[in-house]
């Protein structure tokens, strides 16, 4: 008789045991989030929307050859095609809002043709944008995405930019390269992408040459970053150091390699560089603007900002039209006012600038939402998942973080035009929907009636013993 009582209580001590163990929060292991096995381009779907974005991506980044328009159709036509339900996130509504809103500005605007051509291709820019989010469903699909681009920035941008700079290929010292990376502010702010990409491939991947050439990356963008000049991105690249090693759970294992990645960059880095970052000192006040570099760039962005400023004053509801404000620059500062250094057709140097400045605040506002509610709903769905898929929640810190560090260089360079910031954030969002997937098959902590009173019978009958 107390045999069999005991092999009873045994045998629910051990369902009580099994169950805990299966929820979460209990005692066994959580299970890992771990990417496809084998190279990246294992358990890949293939489909014609698919392949289409990559050929997209790698005419856009390298500039090889012709045929991004063809590309996107492809896509496109793919896009048609796919059996799986049909995505349309939060993030383009807001873009489709901000868009109908800029053609508000078109019928008011003194530059109908020029507002007409961006207009155009702000619509491609949110048909880029549909389909990335609907083509990276999967993890083995965003896994290849991610080596694809790295190897397409690496081979064409990071390695131009760096043959150029050693072949004296430089202006004031800064390194650049070609095409939309002819402007060093704007190559050091898409040079963010790949490195939050580079890590959190490099804290994903497991041991072989993914993980390799994932730390080679890691290494190499800063000192692509740091050879630009550029003291926007530095500013944004050393925020998104500082906020890895706050969101990390292993602080001081992220702050040695933060700290080792730096020195190693800046033993890279000649002594213009570290002279030109130095020289921010002056900019505290703005009589000692020409003392920020030797070109004029602080005190001509000062002036050029004031200019911005008082179109944004005159046009604040409906701006001047999308794509106008370099003409409506020049006739300001032609009217009078305004230095001289600020005269003819300029451009912001100011993302937000820009954006209230061409569409007004209604513009401005519908802009700002549409990565601010993203990126905030990803920081959600990342704390959600980490205790199941940690991962993943590492792979989404460091997408959300090279987006912060983009937005943050967007306060000194206009970027709003560019399609790279569109695909980033569909990225993003197209990751944080496979997180989120992922949370709602997570199981409640007892999930059935019949489990609870199971448990509950259990530790009762542990309890008389």
């Amino acid at each position: 008789m107390i045999t069999s009582q005991s092999t009873a209580r045994s045998r629910d001590l051990a369902a009580a045991r099994t169950a805990n163990a299966r929820r979460p929060g209990g005692g066994g292991p959580p299970p890992q989030s771990r990417p496809s096995p084998g190279p990246p381009w294992a358990g890949v779907d293939w489909s014609l929307m698919y392949v289409g974005l990559l050929a997209y991506i790698w005419i856009v980044t390298t500039y090889e050859f012709p045929g991004a328009q063809v590309a996107m159709v492809i896509a496109l036509f793919g896009l048609v095609l796919q059996k799986d339900r049909f995505v349309f996130p939060r993030f383009l509504w807001l873009y489709t809002a901000f868009v109908v809103w800029a053609y508000v500005g078109y019928v008011a605007t003194n530059y109908p043709a020029v507002v007409f051509l961006r207009l155009d291709a702000a619509w491609k820019l949110g048909l880029i944008a549909l389909v990335t989010v609907n083509a990276l469903r999967s993890r083995p699909r965003v896994r290849f995405f991610l080596f694809f681009f790295l190897a397409a920035y690496a081979l064409y941008p990071v390695r131009g930019t760096l043959i150029s700079y050693l072949g004296g290929y430089r202006v004031f010292g800064r390194a650049l390269w070609n095409y939309v990376y002819a402007n060093p502010n704007d190559l050091a702010a898409l040079t963010l992408f790949p490195l939050a990409m580079s890590i959190g491939v490099y804290l994903t991947e497991p041991r072989g040459w993914p993980k390799i050439a994932a730390l080679i990356g890691i290494v190499l963008l800063p000192i692509v970053i740091i050879l630009t000049q550029s003291r926007g991105a530095f500013l944004a690249m050393s925020v998104f150091g500082l906020f890895a090693v706050v969101g990390s759970r292993r602080k001081l294992r992220i702050a040695t390699a933060v700290v080792v990645i730096g020195a190693v960059a800046a033993l890279a880095t000649p002594d213009s560089a570290w002279h030109r970052f130095a020289l921010l000192k002056n900019a505290t006040s703005t009589e000692n603007l020409q003392k920020v570099d030797p070109e004029g760039s602080a005190e001509q962005r000062f002036e050029i900002w004031k200019v911005a400023a008082a179109i944004i004053r005159d046009h604040p509801l409906k701006g001047v039209g999308l794509g106008a404000y370099s003409y409506v620059h020049e006739q300001y500062v032609r009217n009078g006012g305004f230095s001289k250094i600020a005269a003819g057709r300029r451009d912001t140097h100011s993302t937000y600038l820009n954006v209230m400045a061409e569409t007004g605040v209604v513009g401005f506002v519908l802009f700002i939402a549409m990565f601010g509610i993203e990126m905030v709903h990803t920081e959600r769905i990342r704390r959600k998942v980490s205790p199941r898929s940690p991962q993943l929640a590492v792979l989404l810190l460091y997408l959300n973080l090279g987006l912060l560090g983009y937005l943050l260089a967007g306060v000194f360079g206009s970027f709003s035009g560019l399609s790279f910031p569109y695909i980033y954030l569909a990225l993003l969002v197209a990751v944080t929907g496979i997180a989120e997937r992922r949370t709602e098959r997570i199981p409640e902590r007892v999930r059935s009636p019949r489990r609870r009173q199971m448990q509950n019978v259990a530790v009762a009958r542990a309890a008389e013993v």
